[in-house]
């Protein structure tokens, strides 16, 4: 009972009500009855019922997967949304990203493509439509005048600064329910299966 007293008294002190006592079986000991931890009833419902899949998957390997390709053809959707008020898919603001890194020399055609997030088969016909959209531009290398490297315009940047802000908060809203130490571990296990 000493403990119950010297914890009421901890209660009184901070003003908060004594807590509720109930007789522990074959002890004089009171117990503390109330739940001070907060439970949340919502919890993420898996890939098999999101998908309406009825049969449980082939192996833990498929369903990591699957779960995968789901998780970024929802997370590539709802920013390309984003990207589409500024008149740009989803490959065409990576285009301009990489550029914007490697100004002022620009970068030939290969090395845009090897940097690209999603592989592009037609790299050429994809800055063709920018390069006639104002967004890059090309000129042959100094250095080697067989090489052209293709450079952000001041069109191109401008949309990047005004993505900076929508692209900032749709983020926020789609990870933001994940704190930083799920986050950093999600990264690194992403960072993992791509490394084998």
């Amino acid at each position: 009972m000493d403990n119950w007293l010297r914890w009421s008294a901890h209660y009184r002190k901070l003003g908060r009500s004594e807590p509720a006592l109930e007789a522990h079986p074959g002890s004089n000991e009171a117990l503390d009855s109330k739940c001070y931890n907060t439970y949340y009833s919502y919890m993420p419902q898996g890939l098999q019922s999101d998908i309406q899949q009825k049969k449980p998957f082939r192996s833990i390997y498929e369903e990591a997967e699957l779960n995968i390709v789901r998780t970024a053809s929802i997370l590539t959707d709802e920013m390309a949304q984003v990207l589409k008020q500024s008149g740009v898919s989803p490959q065409q603001y990576n285009v301009l990203r990489i550029l914007k890194g490697s100004e002022p020399t620009g970068l030939c055609r290969n090395d845009v493509r090897d940097r690209m997030l999603t592989r592009m088969p037609d790299m050429t016909r994809l800055l063709d439509r920018m390069e006639e959209a104002g967004l890059v531009k090309r000129e042959r290398s100094d250095a080697d005048r067989r090489q052209v490297n293709t450079h952000i315009t001041a069109a191109g940047k401008k949309i990047l600064r005004d993505l900076e802000t929508p692209v900032a908060t749709a983020q926020a809203e789609q990870l933001g329910h994940m704190n930083d130490r799920e986050l950093k571990q999600l990264i690194e296990l992403l960072t993992k299966a791509r490394s084998r």
